[in-house]
């Protein structure tokens, strides 16, 4: 029975078959859409094609651009095409995988841009590739891949004539705007067409050949000529590496319109120039011609040529320009009007507060430098960051600002005379060194107050430093920066000396007269004038007519002829040393004598004094004019009987009147301070 069954069971199985498991199939990217960026390129030209893919639910495939964190990456391949750049692909996911680690991939729906260069030299080719991948899900990971096909038509080449030699192809030129000023910089994009199995070599210099250049009468460079990294042929028999550019190759040239443009359409028409080479020969450089068109508008970009040229040299020279600027800059500031009259001031601080230490005199001296750089780097650097070089500029002419000044330089003034001594509140003082009147938070407040005042008369030679700072880029803004440092540093650096040697001062005083009081007493006649040099500033900005030209030419003249006078002994002021008390035998008493140093330093104020005087005819002064108002003159007073023409403080009114006369408009750029 048993047997029987087992037969039975065993013919059965013969008969029936047993229906077969289908086979499972790999999932697949699908290709949803491919775009190239144009459908006519040039032979060699490098184009992007986008590819719009979309990955099946739950699974994802690994980077195209990069090589990925786990997995293998997405690849294109074509057949009559060539990669020739950079993929660009959206951002990828990131996850941690346990017992993987991380990973980044794609899934859902991208766009993967693929720059491609096609082989073929002309007509229209039928591109035909695949995109290898390695596509996952969170259990298992398959190869596959997805045929992919386009099409593009390639332009054929003109052919040349007999004997002809080839040429480069301006193919277009684009002005980054349609509308522009006189002054405005912009910048043109040119695109250069060149033969097949040709080069040219780059605009920047290159170790052979010539650089392309271009020229646009009626325009200027306004910097680097951008372009694409060039490639690089290996030196190689003899022949030196260069660099060079072959294909199709988009120069963006900066260019800034010149004075006497007319407002309206301009035609602007150039050349560019450029050499061509192939493996064996270089032809004589050639050019090509080149038009674009703009429209110049009413008005002018105000451009500051001496900030251009130093900015320019700046950037030739690096690092080592920025350092001679900084220290040339700081070491003229320090013969400014505004700056060598705190010399005394420095000197009395130092001689009350460290004579006797060593120590203390290092102290004092490190903290007053210490406070001259910080103060006058952070306002000058910030300055430039907030309101540009124009905006520091502004600040120094500011009426208040300068009244400000003025009567810090009054209290500096009567200090100097012996009215009273500078000190700062004891709380203050206090506060800042953890040791009431230390003197060492003092000596860092004046340092700082030292940077404000002279700011505003030393701003004319700082300016450079904050314009390139302000006008450049991120980087350049901190070797801005460093120069502002380097700037302060150089006018620290000899008040810290002063500083050092307060003991070695009150010494010479002791054995040797009272020098420094005079010195002191005669730097306060020159603050005082420096006081009202000041005032007179904000007369000018504000327009009051009180302070004018003759005004501080009959001031500074007083105060010049009060400082000789001084020297020489006519009269004494508080503090001076009297002259000796009558004889007892009741003669005369004998008046001080007055030294041959004294004596010359007084003839040279009586000298200034008489030039200064010889101003009032409307002379120059020389140097003296950096003091002195400007000369405004009464318009309504005839000279030589002739009368004079009108002036006006708003150019549209003058021009009207020009018109209305017919006579020339002639602007004066003067600024008021």
């Amino acid at each position: 029975m048993h047997a029987f069954l087992a037969i039975l069971i065993l013919l059965v199985g013969q008969d029936l078959e047993l229906p077969k498991k289908p086979k499972k199939e790999k999932p697949t990217v699908q290709v949803t859409a491919v775009r190239p960026e144009k459908a006519e390129v040039r032979p060699g030209e490098v184009v992007k094609v986008a590819f719009d893919l979309e990955i099946p639910k739950t699974w994802h495939i690994y980077a195209a651009g990069k090589k990925p964190l786990f997995g293998n990456p997405t690849v294109f391949k074509f057949e009559n095409a060539e990669i020739a750049g950079k993929i660009e692909e959206p951002p990828l996911s990131l996850k941690k995988e346990e017992g993987v680690g991380d990973i980044d991939y794609h899934e859902g729906k991208i766009t993967i841009t693929v720059p491609v260069k096609l082989k073929a030299a002309g007509g229209t080719v039928d591109v035909k590739g695949k995109i290898e991948y390695q596509i996952c899900d969170p259990n298992v990971c398959v190869d596959n891949s997805t045929p992919v096909s386009f099409k593009m038509t390639v332009l054929a080449e003109a052919a040349a004539a007999p004997g002809a030699e080839p040429d480069a192809k301006v193919l277009s030129v684009k002005p980054s705007k349609t509308e522009i000023k006189v002054g405005e910089t912009f910048t043109v994009a040119v695109e250069v067409g060149i033969p097949k199995n040709w080069h040219i070599y780059p605009a920047a210099p290159t170790t052979t050949g010539t650089p392309t250049s271009f020229e646009f009468p009626g325009f200027e460079l306004a910097g680097k000529v951008e372009e694409p990294k060039p490639s690089v042929q290996p030196a190689k028999g003899g022949v030196d590496a260069y660099d060079y550019h072959e294909g199709t190759v988009t120069f963006k040239v900066p260019l800034r319109l010149k004075d006497g443009a007319k407002p309206g359409a301009l035609s602007a028409k150039g050349k560019i120039t450029y050499q061509l080479c192939d493996p064996k020969i270089c032809l004589p450089p050639a050019d090509a011609a080149m038009e674009f068109g703009v429209t110049v508008q009413e008005g002018k970009v105000p451009t500051n040529a001496a900030t251009q040229a130093a900015t320019q040299e700046l950037e030739k020279s690096g690092l080592a320009g920025f350092f001679l600027l900084a220290v040339g800059g700081g070491l003229l500031s320090l013969v400014m009007p505004c700056v060598y009259p705190l010399i005394p001031i420095t000197i009395t601080y130092f001689v009350k507060q460290g004579a006797g230490s060593r120590a203390k005199s290092l102290l004092l001296s490190g903290a007053y430098a210490i406070g001259i750089v910080l103060v006058f780097t952070a306002v000058g650097f910030l300055f430039s960051i907030f309101l540009g070089a124009a905006g520091a500029r502004n600040f120094a002419s500011n009426a208040w600002v300068n009244i400000g000044v003025a009567l810090l330089f009054f209290w500096f003034t009567f200090s100097l005379f012996g009215l009273y001594e500078i000190t700062l509140p004891s709380w203050l003082t206090g506060s800042l060194t953890g040791k009431q009147r230390s003197g060492v938070g003092g000596a860092f407040i004046l340092g700082g107050l030292f940077s404000v005042v002279t700011f505003t008369c030393t701003i004319p030679i700082a300016a450079t430093i904050l314009a390139v700072a302000s006008s450049s880029a991120g980087e350049q803004r901190f070797v801005g920066l460093l120069a502002m440092l380097i700037y302060s540093t150089t006018m620290a650096v000899p008040f810290f000396i002063l500083g050092l040697f307060p003991a070695l001062l009150t010494g010479v005083r002791k054995g040797s007269g009272d020098w420094l009081h005079t010195v002191k007493v005669t730097a306060g006649f020159a603050e005082f004038a420096l006081a009202l040099f000041y005032l007179a500033k904000a007369d000018q900005v504000s327009g009051w007519g009180m302070l004018t030209r003759p005004v501080m030419i009959s001031v500074w003249v007083a105060v010049l002829a009060l400082m000789a006078f001084y020297l020489l002994r006519v009269f004494q002021l508080k503090g001076d040393e009297t002259d000796p008390e009558p004889s007892p035998d009741g003669g005369p008493p004998m008046r001080r004598q007055v030294g041959v140093v004294r004596m010359l330093i007084a003839l040279l104020f009586i000298v200034n004094a008489v030039y200064v005087g010889s101003g009032f005819s409307g002379r120059t002064l020389g140097v003296w004019d950096i003091v002195l108002p400007v000369s405004v003159e009464d318009v309504r007073t005839p000279v030589n009987g002739v009368a004079r023409e009108k002036t006006f403080d708003v150019l549209p009114e003058a021009e009207a009147e020009a018109r209305r006369t017919g006579k020339p408009v002639f602007v004066e750029f003067t600024g008021v301070t």
